[in-house]
């Protein structure tokens, strides 16, 4: 595997773990919109980065953005498919918060099946 290769993959993978994170800041708060989301998203990204000084690992900007826009996508997605549906079911608070919990336990497995050492076995 080639290193450009090997930084594509690590982007998109970057891009795909905050996804959900995404999709569930809306869900979790209904007053959350674009700019409290892609921020959160951000910040959090920031503070994992600004961590990683502490413990001796290299600090990338690029992770910054791509962790970013991982977040902007997971709230485009929200806006598109979840939202219609929270919409519908706004009168009872148990279904939103539901699929807030929904979204946590899908946003923990993709994490678990990204972040497992057995996806390292695979090659892009």
């Amino acid at each position: 595997m080639q290193l450009s290769d090997q930084l594509t993959a690590e982007m998109l993978l970057n891009v795909l773990l905050f996804i959900p994170l995404g999709v569930m800041l809306p869900l979790l708060w209904n007053n959350c919109g674009f700019l409290q989301t892609v921020g959160t998203g951000f910040l959090l990204s920031g503070l994992i980065e600004l961590s990683q000084l502490f413990n001796f690992r290299a600090t990338d900007i690029n992770d910054l953005l791509m962790n970013t826009i991982g977040v902007l996508l997971g709230y485009v997605i929200f806006l598109l498919f979840f939202r219609r549906v929270t919409v519908c079911l706004a009168d009872t608070s148990d279904t939103i918060t539901i699929a807030g919990w929904g979204s946590c336990l899908l946003a923990f497995a993709v994490y678990a099946l990204l972040a497992s050492p057995s996806w390292m076995l695979f090659s892009f």
